[in-house]
């Protein structure tokens, strides 16, 4: 029997390269990406549920922007520093916000992030 029927491909470059895709998705940097977007997915779900009635007046939508503004710089804030589970108590510099504890912001918008 010859060699080639028995090693269908001549190298291992399809096995090293399966593997090294699977090493990117699994890393440390893709499960933060995979954080921040649903963490981004709850704030987006949660601003069209309470949009749905109706349109909104200029006030209300200046209002509304200020507030995304804000949700936005606190999970940008989050995903640059790395909190996530264990890392609430730790604090966060924001605009708008000052040096407060994760939890503290939070709480102020009344938002939890789905614990991993």
């Amino acid at each position: 029997m010859r060699i080639e029927s028995l090693l269908p491909f001549g190298s291992s470059y399809l096995c090293e390269q399966g593997f090294s895709t699977l090493t990117e998705m699994k890393s440390k940097k893709r499960e933060r990406l995979q954080m921040i977007d649903e963490e981004m997915r709850v704030c987006l779900s949660q601003e069209v549920e309470r949009n749905k009635g109706g349109r909104l007046t200029q006030e209300e939508f200046d209002k509304e922007v200020e507030q995304d503004e804000a949700r936005h710089m606190n999970v940008m804030a989050r995903y640059t520093a790395g909190l996530y589970g264990d890392g609430r108590t730790e604090t966060v510099g924001m605009a708008g916000h000052g040096t407060e504890t994760l939890a503290a912001i939070e709480e102020e918008e009344g938002y939890r992030s789905p614990q991993p």
